[in-house]
């Protein structure tokens, strides 16, 4: 039991939130270049610009901005007293997994705005079923055709994002030491 407490500082709940406010700068700026890596994956695939490669473009930059602040979080959490490639693996992991996760939740969200006038109201015949399907059909449809925006050119920045979260992290377990 002392191993464990050993491993995770006295006041965890801190070392969380000062972790969280220090990854907002780096978040932001992995939205960013999430950002124009979808644009950049719009210009290859020659589509038109327009309200829905913008409202696309919303939803991945939101959803890096928020994933990235909770990868970088938990990376440092999970990283402290880790070498520097398993802070990478932890940052890479938690990168893919929080962006991912985030992005289909706002478009998850986008989706069943866009089909509220067909559900029931709320708590009322099959409403909350209506929401589980549409929030499924959400989740396969994002899978499916709203992650081909991210590949090729997301690849690069994820990388680049993981190494740049990792060795912030590094740092930033140095100074908060117990």
């Amino acid at each position: 039991m002392a191993k464990i407490t050993a491993a995770f500082p006295a006041s965890w709940w801190r070392f969380l939130v000062a972790a969280v406010l220090r990854g907002v700068p780096l978040a932001f700026a992995y939205a960013l270049a999430v950002g124009v890596a979808v644009l950049v994956n719009v210009a290859l695939m020659d589509q038109a610009f327009g309200g829905r490669v913008t409202t696309l473009v919303v939803i991945f930059v939101l959803g890096s901005l928020f994933g990235g602040v909770f990868a970088y979080g938990t990376g440092a959490f999970f990283g402290r007293g880790r070498s520097s490639s398993q802070r990478f693996a932890a940052m890479m992991a938690g990168l893919v997994f929080f962006t991912g996760g985030v992005t289909t939740a706002f478009y998850a969200l986008q989706f069943r705005a866009y089909f509220v006038s067909s559900h029931d109201p709320f708590l009322q015949g099959y409403w909350l079923q209506q929401n589980l399907m549409t929030m499924a059909a959400a989740v396969y449809q994002f899978a499916t055709a709203g992650l081909r925006y991210l590949l090729p050119a997301g690849l690069p920045v994820l990388f680049g994002a993981a190494l740049l979260f990792s060795v912030s992290a590094r740092r930033f377990n140095a100074d908060w030491r117990d």
